[in-house]
């Protein structure tokens, strides 16, 4: 195959079967080459081996990973592009596999950030991250199962216990019908089954943490992260340092409001939902439980009380009751996106936890401004 020179930039537009290429001119944008080629691991080290240092540029999506990997260690400069933010190509109204390869190329000639880079994480981090996907979808498997079976039992008129799903399996098989036991004891065997499954993925996940990832002993400081978070939280940021500063965690996550302002229309946005679905929901699990009744007292908790506390001096004012005001949906994502700027500090600094530095930062700091007040009026 020819050799280009290296001011190239080549778009490549992915899908399993097949990539359509779109190789251009840097400097003048003129097309030199337009081609598809098998979207496989030996097609694309053959192909990409043959041509001398470029910017290729591609979508994330399922085969990225692997892809960017790969054509890095040819030489190449690679962008995964976050197509989701490029109206141009997501919104497009005229859009097929040889436009969009074209476009990524001319997005990427022009000014790369336009196309909103992704970093995949390094081999060794995905496949540690997959195990936890796995424990997520066994998860979401055995509820559908315990979901199945409870329908059927109800059915027939029998109502099943309140069990944790871990114990399930063990607990319904005593309001299992003899009339049943053909259609649900195969289903049971699996529960079991799964849960042995759970358990393992468990361990090792434990093992990961302390072994692999010593870091998350840091994150576990905090009341309501367990070593799943951590680690969760661990693996999907993969480098802490790629963020500036801690507070840019919150919207890497999607925990932020969203913004349509255009001159004095500014409306409450809902939270953007970017980032990992996953972490995101973790993390309010943690928010749940910090706020919870077993929840220990800590200046996050301190944060969504204070909040709530004012909610209720507002409502008393205005003569409605205080006490229909409970913590809400916002205030628990709100305390989430918090919680996920705290574990990147301490992440990036290795301090010891202190749950109430905030409050004793403004203890010291009415303090000081006592003090002050103070001195002045002696010396009035």
């Amino acid at each position: 195959m020819k050799k280009y020179s290296n001011e190239l930039v080549i778009g490549l537009d992915v899908s399993d079967k097949k990539s359509e290429v779109c190789i251009m001119q840097k400097e003048d944008g003129e097309i030199r080459k337009r081609e598809s080629i098998k979207t496989e691991r030996e097609v694309f080290f053959q192909y990409f081996s043959s041509l001398e240092t470029s910017l290729i540029i591609f979508e994330v999506g399922t085969h990225s990973p692997w892809m960017s990997r790969l054509i890095k260690s040819l030489g190449h400069e690679v962008i995964v592009a976050n197509a989701r933010k490029i109206s141009l190509i997501y919104g497009s109204k005229r859009k097929n596999d040889q436009i969009d390869a074209e476009k990524l190329a001319r997005l990427g000639r022009v000014d790369r950030s336009l196309l909103h880079p992704v970093e995949h994480r390094d081999e060794q981090k995905q496949a540690d991250l997959n195990v936890i996907r796995s424990r997520k979808m066994l998860l979401k498997t055995r509820q559908q199962l315990i979901n199945s079976v409870r329908a059927r039992l109800k059915s027939f008129g029998i109502k099943p216990p309140q069990v944790y799903p871990a114990g399930f399996h063990k607990k319904v098989v005593a309001f299992i019908p003899e009339t049943l036991k053909a259609a649900l004891m195969p289903i049971i065997e699996i529960l079991k089954g799964l849960d042995n499954e759970i358990k393992g993925l468990d361990k090792k996940i434990a093992k990961l943490a302390e072994e692999r990832y010593p870091e998350t002993a840091l994150l576990t400081q905090v009341a309501g992260v367990g070593q799943l978070i951590a680690l969760t939280y661990v693996l999907t940021l993969a480098d802490p340092k790629k963020f500036q500063k801690s507070r840019s965690v919150g919207p890497y996550l999607g925990l932020a409001p969203g913004q349509d302002q255009s001159g004095n229309h500014d409306p409450k946005q809902s939270i953007t939902k970017e980032g990992d679905p996953y972490l995101r929901s973790l993390l309010v699990q943690a928010a749940n439980y910090i706020l919870g009744h077993f929840g220990p007292d800590c200046d996050l908790r301190r944060f969504a009380y204070d909040r709530l506390e004012h909610q209720k001096q507002a409502l008393k004012k205005k003569g409605k009751d205080p006490n229909k005001v409970k913590i809400s949906k916002q205030l628990k994502i709100a305390v989430a996106r918090k919680l996920a700027v705290l574990l990147h500090h301490l992440w990036i600094s290795a301090e010891v936890y202190d749950p109430f530095f905030n409050s004793s930062q403004q203890e010291d700091k009415d303090s000081s401004i006592a003090s002050e007040h103070q001195n002045l009026l002696l010396v009035t």
